[in-house]
């Protein structure tokens, strides 16, 4: 089975990735950021998380080649901050 987490940005400048499976306990993954830049640590190896792009959420799967690398730039958007809600979803 696919593990899906959803990407929101918090006030305390975190990336927290929230669990959307609604069978499993919600296990949140906290990653600090530095410049507002999201690097890829090997407890993500495996995983699909969905991250906003500032238009739409995309689906990345983390392999191997992804490990340690930078995945991009994030902006804490108006989209993000006004559906919070909808990112919370368990």
């Amino acid at each position: 089975m696919i593990k899906l987490y959803w990407l929101k940005i918090t006030i305390n400048n975190k990336y927290i990735f929230i669990n959307i499976n609604k069978y499993k306990y919600n296990k949140n993954l906290i990653l600090n950021i530095y410049n507002k830049n999201l690097y890829i640590y090997k407890k993500l190896l495996n995983l699909y998380i969905k991250v906003y792009n500032g238009y739409k959420f995309i689906p990345i799967y983390i392999n191997k080649t992804k490990l340690f690398n930078k995945l991009g730039n994030f902006i804490y958007t108006k989209f993000v901050k006004n559906n919070i809600k909808e990112l919370l979803i368990n």
